[in-house]
């Protein structure tokens, strides 16, 4: 039985069949690394992507802060209620795709924002806002490191050109 096995093992490689068995061989692993790139690249490009929509929805969000911020007591009740809108959007996307740090930063922002605009600690209005800025940025490059060296930040208002916490109603 042992000498019958070896002998028949002797007869499946056949010398004659070797090239071919190696390109066998070799057109499966093309075939596997091209899946492979593949399948890496469009890892990465849909990673990109959510970069780029969560960019986007950061600045939106930032965008709608200093809008609702810089509203002042002359503009129209439709411009106030577009200001307020377009936080409520930014806040609501942002729900749905920004990380849990981001999340939280941004309901403490709220809330101290809140707080803040019944004349409230306004040191503690900029703490929060620079946590809310760290988060997103940690977000975006995906690494807490990235604000191991900052101070605390700050945003500027187009209209005003001063920070978005200094301004008072």
């Amino acid at each position: 039985w042992r000498f019958d096995m070896i002998q028949a093992m002797t007869e499946f490689v056949n010398w004659q069949h070797f090239p071919a068995f190696i390109s066998v061989i070799a057109t499966s692993l093309t075939a596997w690394s091209a899946i492979r790139i593949t399948k890496l690249s469009r890892k990465n490009q849909l990673a990109l992507e959510n970069r780029k929509m969560k960019q986007d929805m950061y600045f939106a969000y930032l965008d709608a802060i200093g809008n609702y911020g810089n509203t002042a007591k002359n503009q129209t009740d439709d411009e106030i209620e577009r200001n307020t809108n377009q936080w409520v959007d930014a806040h609501n996307r942002l729900v749905l795709v920004g990380n849990t740090e981001s999340i939280n930063a941004m309901m403490a922002f709220e809330e101290c924002a809140k707080k803040s605009t019944r004349n409230q600690q306004p040191g503690e209005y900029k703490q929060v806002l620079d946590h809310l800025i760290k988060a997103f940025r940690a977000d975006l490059f995906d690494d807490k490191a990235v604000n191991q060296n900052l101070t605390q930040l700050s945003l500027l208002t187009a209209s005003l050109k001063k920070p978005l916490a200094d301004i008072e109603e």
